[in-house]
């Protein structure tokens, strides 16, 4: 039998990636909707739930406005677009609500609304230290504002995240997995792991979780390690392990060293980043908003917008058009601000 990892949508490899808000603003709403779900590697996936919905955050940045209730979903709405309006100044975009208030109002659940949920997660937003860069896991009752109808099981079949019952013990998600050349869905219950948790399915990194298939298939129930706990998800022992500190060994995961370190393929070990001027061979070698320039083969700084390019890992951005540094392409920021 055949089994290959089933890997979530939106990674974020890379020191400073621009792919954070994104799956931030995604997968917040989701939270908040059915639960803290796993995305899946799959066209629909790609399409709908990885832009379509990717501004369907209920959270936002800026500057709050702790007055009024949340005792309806408009207000709700209202109120998470004032939360986000200046993400939006700061990037130069409409900062008006208007687009914002549109996008909610056309994605979210028409039922299950919680109120005293709601207002919770507006002050757990508010609370957040950084806002356009928090975690999902910042707001733990947006994931109680609307509740689910789902009354699958752990461990029986499912074809949509809402198909499932919520569980009291962790959230829930509809699990899939790829074996012998076709798909199998399980409603399945996530727990938060410690070292030595199994079995595992998945590694967590801020908003984004990737989600790997497990060697008994898909269990009922399974842990999620946190890289914010120095744990990753390691797939030949199906337990959260501890990341590799520099000099540990590794074998090129994803997520194999701490975030001041990376994987050398040649010595199979975790080794400390490279500061600004010195020796590299690949981007992934530098330090964060770093990169491994051509022609000297040392580090180099990003440039911000505006700035000469030739490549787009020169930029701050990712972004290099026509020799010149441009802004980061958000799909997040364009749905909930709109364009000017």
């Amino acid at each position: 039998m055949v089994k290959r990892p089933a890997t979530a949508l939106l990674m974020s490899h890379a020191p400073g990636s621009e792919w954070n808000l994104i799956a931030y603003v995604y997968l917040v709403f989701r939270r908040a909707a059915y639960g803290d779900r796993i995305m899946r590697m799959s066209i629909k996936a790609i399409v709908f739930r990885g832009f379509v919905v990717a501004g369907l955050g209920v959270v936002g940045c800026g500057g709050s406005d702790s007055g009024g209730g949340a005792g309806n979903t408009d207000q709700f709405i209202a109120q998470l677009c004032v939360e986000f309006s200046d993400c939006c100044r700061a990037a130069g975009r409409p900062s008006d609500g208007m687009q914002c208030r549109a996008f909610y109002s056309a994605f979210v659940p028409k039922s299950g609304y919680d109120a005293s949920a709601a207002s919770g997660c507006l002050d757990e937003v508010r609370a957040s230290e950084d806002k356009c860069a928090a975690a999902s896991s910042d707001t733990p009752s947006c994931g109680k504002v609307f509740a689910t109808a789902g009354t699958k099981q752990p461990g029986e079949a499912c074809e949509e995240e809402d198909d499932c019952a919520p569980a009291a013990m962790g959230d829930t998600t509809c699990a899939s997995d790829y074996v012998d050349g076709a798909t199998i869905q399980k409603c399945q219950v996530r727990l938060a792991g410690e070292a030595g948790s199994t079995p595992c399915v998945g590694t967590r990194n801020g908003s984004t979780t990737f989600s790997f298939g497990a060697a008994e298939g898909i269990p009922a129930t399974g842990y999620i390690c946190d890289l914010k706990d120095n744990l990753t998800c390691d797939g030949q022992s199906g337990a959260c392990q501890a990341l590799g500190a520099e000099g540990d060994p590794c074998t090129g995961g994803i997520y194999d060293c701490v975030a001041s370190a990376y994987c050398d393929f040649a010595a199979n070990a975790c080794k400390t980043r490279v500061a600004l001027g010195g020796a590299c061979q690949d981007d992934d070698e530098c330090v964060a908003n770093a990169y491994c320039e051509t022609a000297s083969s040392t580090c180099a700084a990003r440039a911000a917008a505006g700035a000469a390019c030739a490549q787009n890992a020169e930029c701050e951005s990712d972004n290099c058009t026509n020799q010149k540094c441009g802004p980061k392409e958000d799909l997040a920021l364009t749905f909930l601000c709109g364009t000017n």
